[in-house]
């Protein structure tokens, strides 16, 4: 036993229930790192569209990588596609776990074969995806992309054709992930490195459970106004939380998930 303090009211406090603490806390700091380990920007978790030959259903228990680009990409494009190449390699034998696709965003001058040759001089286990039209526009707003046509700075595309370089295409980069409900998961940046990728590829690939899908939904009240809302389906326990509202369980479900194995593990420890 050791003192605490000069006055009167002292404070008896044991070696052992300071460990306890300090152990309790550690666990704490542990499983609240875990929470925010992403390298990728969480997503919403909807359901991750169709894109032409690419269907979500086709690879159940399978994480996807989708990304966006064009042949005649400079330097993004090539980067992106050089990742995967070298994730794929990372990864080992999981990679037969993880499928890719590269999507065009240029479907004028991407025909489909000359986007398999381009693809395929990567890596053969990347799928081309040609859609024009109005299916390129509904798969990048179910993505949360964009594409849009403009002129090309002449000093990056200045070793192209002048053909070819007559128009460029801004878009979305990086790489979508799909966890292996077929839930868009992540948006992971272009410029990060296949590590870190593959990081975030492989804590997919072992969750149990995916965390329950926020949607945010609109719905008629009272005065017939619309009433926007955050929807949370965790399979057999559904809850929603109001904008602006306060946080419920599922809001904080990583945190409560910490604490809650914090308290057992602090039963464990103190009993």
């Amino acid at each position: 036993m050791r003192r605490i303090g000069d006055n009167a009211d002292t404070i008896n406090v044991s070696a052992t229930t300071k460990h306890r603490w300090c152990a309790n806390v550690a666990v704490l700091s542990f499983a609240l790192a875990g929470c925010n380990s992403w390298h990728g920007t969480p997503l919403d978790g909807r359901p991750a569209a169709d894109v032409g030959a690419l269907r979500i259903a086709d690879h159940r228990d399978q994480v996807i990588v989708v990304t966006f680009g064009f042949t005649t990409c400079p330097d993004v494009c090539p980067l992106t596609l050089s990742t995967v190449k070298k994730a794929y390699t990372l990864l080992g034998t999981d990679a037969a776990r993880v499928a890719a696709a590269f999507v065009s965003v240029d479907p004028d001058r991407d025909r489909p074969e000359l986007l398999r040759r381009y693809v395929a001089a990567f890596d053969r286990r990347i799928a081309p995806v040609f859609v024009e039209g109005k299916a390129l526009t509904d798969a990048l707003a179910s993505y949360g992309a964009t594409a849009e046509k403009r002129l090309p700075d002449p000093d990056r595309y200045v070793r192209l054709h002048a053909a070819v370089a007559s128009y460029t295409v801004d878009h979305t980069s990086g790489f979508f992930l799909v966890d292996k409900r077929g839930r868009l998961r992540l948006h992971v940046a272009h410029d990060l490195p296949a590590e870190a990728l593959v990081a975030d590829i492989r804590r997919l690939l072992t969750e149990a459970a995916p965390p329950p899908v926020r949607r945010e939904v609109a719905s008629p009240s009272s005065d017939g106004s619309l009433s926007r809302h955050v929807a949370v389906d965790d399979g057999p326990r559904k809850a929603v939380r109001r904008r602006g509202g306060r946080t419920g369980f599922h809001g904080d479900s990583c945190f409560y998930l910490s604490i809650f194995r914090i308290s057992a593990l602090g039963t464990r420890l103190d009993g």
